[in-house]
């Protein structure tokens, strides 16, 4: 008999007098089944993730998720009055406090688009540093709204932040790169570089916080964060302010309003407060909670012990003795672009032991809001040719679902694949919870009576 059988968690058997059925639960990432081959992976590690050609998201925490990676945006808050920013891709736009609830205050909006982070400058509210990729542009308060004052031309920022008070200068601001940042001051009307006072050499440099006053400064990089201190002419690290680097990946970072703690907000969703002792930082539970994510950035909030964080809807506002939402003053019901429109995650070459002609992709994906899109690629040669595979997403009967979605490739033993991730609207996100890529065989069988089965 010859027949067409799902290799790798499905096996075409004969059976003589009764029927055997095995389920195959659900493993740990890695290769399942070696011949037919199996391999899956639920991303609660990093293991199988090529680091060098992934550009997706991959959160390790919980059940394990990969998704479009979020842009460079901001929530900032005014020090002098109950008002706040947001600032993302789409804009600037204000909010204020009317005694009861957030409302929408668009005199406090700044033009354009393309924004990657605002800082209000000084104590008084009247100064504002807003960041493109490309532009710095110092904003000054005339009463009504914004006028802009100077700007300054650069390269790839990610974020801005409250530089410290430099003689002769009106403003200092700092401008997050990934290497680290640049010091721009503004001085006789116009903003200047100031070569040597900021912080380069880094690696992956995620984001910068300041301080009010921009005295100290945090920048982190993976599990790693940096706190750097001005000296009267430049930054130089202040290793007594910072924590050991843990294991979990550092998203976030906002300073008390008083300059003496910090929040670091980590992947698994961690808010963890932390204050200055008088010797080094430790950790203060009662300013600590725990985040649904995804949260785009922290805001340093009105009051001491107060913090903001950004999220898709708007912002959550976080205060008490104990620390919790406030929902009075949080901002919601918005639709932020803070995703990026496309995204690749590539794995690293795996080693079949054995050529493989045909081949089948399954996708848990809990999350396809419309306008959103996941593709696969696979590769059978290390990665040196791809083929499209059509994945078979969300089976509820895999072996009778999924049977069309079987791909011919060219035969080959190092198997390798791509999920590309898109989105046509900026505030949501395909979720991919995890892959299976399964053999596909044709196997001929002698049949002597008995009954053919699949058995996975």
């Amino acid at each position: 008999m010859s027949s067409h059988g799902r290799r790798g968690g499905a096996v075409l058997v004969l059976v003589a007098a009764s029927l055997g059925l095995a389920l195959a639960a659900r493993a740990a990432s890695g290769v399942v089944s070696a011949d037919p081959w199996w391999f899956q992976d639920d991303y609660t590690s990093l293991t199988y993730v090529d680091p060098a050609g992934t550009t997706a998201a991959v959160d390790t925490a919980g059940t394990g998720t990969v998704s479009l990676p979020l842009r460079p945006a901001a929530v900032a808050l005014d020090p002098a009055a109950a008002v706040g920013l947001i600032a993302t891709a789409a804009g600037v736009q204000g909010w204020s406090f009317d005694g009861a609830a957030m409302v929408s205050s668009p005199r406090f909006d700044v033009g354009g688009t393309g924004y990657v982070g605002a800082a209000w400058l000084g104590a008084a509210g009247n100064l504002l540093a807003v960041a493109t990729a490309g532009r710095l542009t110092l904003q000054a308060w005339n009463g009504s709204g914004w006028v802009a004052v100077a700007s300054l031309a650069l390269t790839g920022a990610t974020s801005v932040a409250e530089g410290a008070p430099v003689a002769g200068g009106a403003a200092s601001i700092l401008v997050g790169t990934p290497t680290g940042f640049a010091v721009a001051d503004y001085r006789g009307g116009a903003l200047t570089l100031d070569p040597g006072a900021g912080i380069g050499g880094l690696q992956g440099v995620s984001g910068i916080a300041s301080a009010p006053g921009g005295a100290l400064v945090a920048a982190w990089h993976g599990s790693t964060l940096g706190v750097y201190g001005w000296d009267g002419s430049r930054y130089r690290e202040t290793p007594t302010w910072e924590i050991p680097a843990g294991s979990q990946p550092i998203l976030a970072v906002a300073w008390f309003r008083g300059g003496n703690g910090y929040w670091v907000l980590t992947a698994d969703g961690s808010l963890t407060a932390y204050g200055f002792n008088g010797d080094f930082v430790v950790a203060l539970p009662r300013l600590s909670t725990t985040l649904s994510q995804p949260v785009a950035a922290l805001g340093t909030g009105w009051r001491q012990g107060q913090v903001a964080a950004l999220v898709g809807s708007g912002w959550t506002y976080y205060d008490g003795a104990v620390i919790g939402p406030d929902p009075a003053r949080s901002v919601g019901g918005l639709s932020l672009p803070l995703y990026q429109g496309s995204a690749e995650l590539s794995s690293t070459v795996l080693s079949a032991g054995h050529a493989i002609d045909e081949i089948q992709v399954d996708a848990a994906v809990p999350q396809l809001p419309a306008g959103t899109g996941i593709a696969y690629q696979v590769s059978t040669d290390g990665g040196s040719t791809w083929t499209a595979v059509t994945p078979c997403v969300n089976p509820t009967n895999p072996l009778a679902d999924c049977g069309p979605d079987n791909t011919a490739v060219p035969a080959g033993s190092e198997v390798a694949y791509r999920l590309l991730l898109s989105t046509s609207d900026p505030s949501v996100t395909p979720v991919v919870d995890s892959t299976d890529l399964y053999e596909i065989a044709t196997e001929t069988q002698a049949r002597s009576g008995g009954m053919a089965v699949l058995i996975k």
